[in-house]
Formats: structure tokens, sequence, C-alpha cells
């Protein structure tokens, strides 16, 4: 994937290897991939609760996060509503 670009899908549309990571059962909204040039601080501020924490957890405004590493360096991050 482009190495300077975060792409969002809606759960339907995301990648299924992406899909296959998800620890909920059905409740999955979003699946976000993020490269590793662009967590934490090197991207956008909005996103910084989910890119730069290594916590999964239940995030203000974004719901349940769920975060995976990949062997690279980039961010899978699932977003799930319950």
């Amino acid at each position: 994937m482009d190495d300077l670009c975060i792409r969002l899908w809606h759960w339907a549309d995301a990648p299924q290897a992406y899909r296959d990571m998800s620890i909920h059962g059905g409740d999955e909204d979003w699946v976000m991939y993020c490269p590793v040039v662009l967590r934490g601080t090197g991207g956008p501020v909005g996103l910084w609760p989910v890119t730069d924490s290594d916590e999964d957890s239940y995030v203000d405004g974004y719901g349940h996060v769920d975060r995976y590493d990949l062997p690279n360096g980039d961010l899978v991050v699932i977003f799930a509503h319950a």
C-alpha cells in the first residue's frame, strides 16, 4: 500500500486479511490501515488517540479500538460499537 496514506474501510469493504484479525463477534464498524511513518505524532492530530497508544480499549469518540501491529511496523485498527 501507499506508505503515506491512511486508509479507512467500512467493515464490509475491508480486506479479508484485516477482517480476520477481529476478536469481535459482529460488532465491527470500520477498519483502518496506518503505515508506520504516520503512526503516533507523525500522522493527523485527530488520530493520535488511536495511533499513538498500544492499549486496546474504549476511546471516546471512536468506540472500541483494537490495534494490530503488522511485522513491518504498520498498524491495523478495528473499530467496533460494542
